[in-house]
């Protein structure tokens, strides 16, 4: 957004520099009171709603093992954890893009909002759960709040009624922080009782706050409307604006879609993980894997060459690659007995897979060849899932989608559901390509082979859209299970041989 008129300025910026010093000093007090525990204390280091997702999640996760361990009460604090997850969580999302338009107008302010918002729902949640009559305040708040993104993004005009939004933008973030530092004041100050009496009518404290907070955004909202008709008249004038407004749009949801998969990447760990470090390390495989089978030629049997082709051509890999339902393949190879070799001689087959997927650039496809030092089973369904999502991140261009996807992931996280949560239409059709799976193990701390095997099957069973799974498994070492193969599940082990 642009600066307003000088006088508006001044005005808006006084108004920060009272927020921030209010937060400060309630920041600074808790600091040095015993009153408040480590975990609160802790979220006063918090910078971004996905700080505080990762910060939250930890935190209840943690209790709620206190609480199994201690089995009492443990029913109900699961309900209250996540009822609790479900109001902050989507809250903080929502409230985060407020934040940044604060400091879009006047930069420098701003900085300590998500702390003070975080310290309040951590003292709010050792008292109650999310106390119910807060937790009514936080969603009517939410309800009212409009899309700050698209204010930010779209409505960055020098007109008088841009410098207004401004401002009330700057007076909602200001009155909204008044309503936190007061509840969290009362919370630590006093016994709940107080905090009922607090939102009775006719009370001047917290009650207020929250009334002048719906006022406050109810009026953006408002102005928010004179804005569009606004830009409507603009652009009547000429077909260009309105192009260029559906381009901004159409970027706005795109910028919507990449938040949430930097916070998916940023819960599950995959920073790195990118299309670019993938491209590369898939032709550093390839590279290794041909080199390996050039070391080996004309001694053992190579899956190269016409016997790849006849392979893919045939078989149980034709069935699986033709099959009209949604089907899991795994083959599992066995090296010579001869061969020192560290690779499986079947991974040519999942590179093949890999790069007929790549030909087509409609294919929804995704993979994830397991490194030699191994991978969990969540890295590797993280890794696939990630890739299905920025790959179709126009799917997360729809609100509700996005607000689905947001709680899925929170599911996820909690280890109470799989990839196959992330659903496509019943027409389409996806490939999914794991290489070297029986390194989803490091010989110490886990073995998690057969259940990424399981975890497989019932992403093929529960699958609406045409799935197909390829897993390719070095036989060498484990005990090979076909039960359960069928229809939808097709194994196969192969051994190579002398040539």
């Amino acid at each position: 957004m642009s600066g307003p008129k000088v006088s508006d300025n001044d005005k808006n910026r006084a108004c920060l520099e009272r927020s921030e010093h209010a937060q400060s000093k309630l920041l600074e007090s808790v600091r040095c009171q015993k009153g408040f525990s480590d975990a609160e204390k802790g979220a006063m280091n918090l910078q971004s709603a996905c700080e505080f997702r990762e910060y939250w999640i930890r935190v209840t996760m943690s209790q709620g093992n206190f609480d199994d361990n201690h089995e009492h009460g443990c029913g109900l604090c699961v309900r209250r954890s996540q009822a609790s997850s479900k109001v902050v969580l989507t809250f903080m999302d929502d409230f985060s893009p407020l934040v940044d338009a604060v400091k879009g107008c006047i930069p420098g302010y701003g900085g300590l909002a998500i702390a003070t918002v975080s310290l309040l729902f951590l003292v709010a949640r050792n008292k109650d759960g999310i106390e119910k009559n807060l937790a009514s305040t936080i969603e009517a708040i939410r309800d009212r709040l409009p899309a700050m993104d698209l204010y930010k993004h779209i409505y960055d005009e020098n007109h008088a009624l841009d410098h207004e939004m401004q401002t009330r933008v700057i007076a909602a973030y200001e009155t909204f922080m008044e309503f936190c530092i007061s509840a969290i004041e009362y919370y630590k100050g006093s016994g709940i009782w107080r905090w009922f009496r607090a939102l009775a009518p006719g009370s001047t404290s917290i009650a207020t706050n929250a009334a002048r907070v719906h006022t406050s955004i109810i009026g953006i909202r408002q102005l928010g409307e004179e804005l569009v008709a606004k830009n409507c008249g603009y652009h009547q004038e000429g077909k260009g604006r309105v192009s260029d407004l559906d381009r901004k749009l159409f970027e706005l949801q795109d910028s919507f879609s990449e938040a949430v998969i930097d916070c998916f990447r940023a819960t599950f760990q995959l920073q790195g993980l990118s299309d670019d470090s993938q491209n590369q390390y898939l032709e550093h495989y390839r590279v290794v894997v041909s080199m390996d089978q050039r070391s080996y030629a004309g001694v053992l049997e190579q899956m190269s060459g016409t016997s790849l082709d006849r392979f893919v051509n045939s078989g149980v890999y034709h069935q699986w690659y033709t099959a009209e339902q949604s089907c899991l393949l795994i083959l599992s190879g066995h090296n010579d007995n001869g061969s020192i070799s560290p690779q499986c001689w079947l991974s040519p087959v999942a590179l093949w897979t890999i790069d007929d997927c790549r030909r087509v650039s409609s294919t929804v496809y995704a993979y994830y060849i397991v490194p030699h030092e191994g991978a969990t089973i969540y890295q590797v369904l993280s890794g696939l899932l990630l890739q299905l999502i920025r790959r179709e991140k126009s799917i997360l261009r729809d609100e509700s989608q996005r607000d689905a996807f947001k709680r899925k992931m929170y599911e996820y996280q909690q280890r109470t559901t799989s990839a196959e949560n992330y659903k496509y239409g019943e027409s389409e059709s996806l490939y999914m390509v794991v290489d070297r799976a029986d390194r989803c193990r490091n010989f110490r701390d886990y073995d998690h082979r057969e259940a990424l095997k399981d975890g497989l099957k019932t992403m093929i069973y529960a699958s609406r859209c045409q799935l197909k799974i390829l897993a390719v498994f070095d036989g060498i070492g484990w005990d090979e299970d076909e039960k359960g193969a069928g229809q939808s599940v097709m194994q196969q082990t192969i051994s190579q041989r002398l040539v």
